[in-house]
């Protein structure tokens, strides 16, 4: 019997004044609205295992490395890291992280601890998404 489902796909980043998360305004999917693109944090409604995607693009004119996380309340569970450009103005890199977890009801998945928020680009190679695989029984 199918319990429920739920997923979400944003893209379009924006830093969160004062921390180093980012939110996703640009919501293309959002199943049941379980993404706040005001906060940028996923949360879970249906308790089963999911499959979680994040990918952070770096502006080559910036020469600073980049990294960013996938937290699970507030755990980091995923990094994600650009190196330094080393000057390299056509170095358009993406780093990008995923991998399955269960989540519990009122669980929080967000992409945040960024080192270098201000440099991340690309609002079409910068998203998070997810989508539950198996609700529990």
């Amino acid at each position: 019997m199918f319990l429920g489902h739920s997923g979400f796909l944003a893209r379009n980043f924006l830093p969160i004044n004062g921390t180093s998360d980012i939110t996703f305004a640009d919501v293309l999917y959002n199943d049941r609205g379980d993404y706040n693109p005001s906060t940028g944090v996923f949360t879970c409604r249906i308790s089963g295992t999911y499959w979680m995607y994040a990918s952070i693009g770096h502006d080559p004119a910036f020469t600073k490395y980049n990294y960013c996380d996938i937290r699970v309340n507030g755990i980091v569970t995923i990094s994600m890291f650009i190196p330094d450009s080393n000057g390299n103005n056509e170095a358009y890199d993406t780093a990008s992280g995923s991998g399955a977890f269960h989540l519990n009801i009122n669980d929080r998945v967000q992409v945040g601890t960024c080192g270098n928020p201000q440099n991340i680009f690309d609002q079409y190679n910068t998203h998070f998404s997810g989508v539950i695989i198996r609700p529990d029984a």
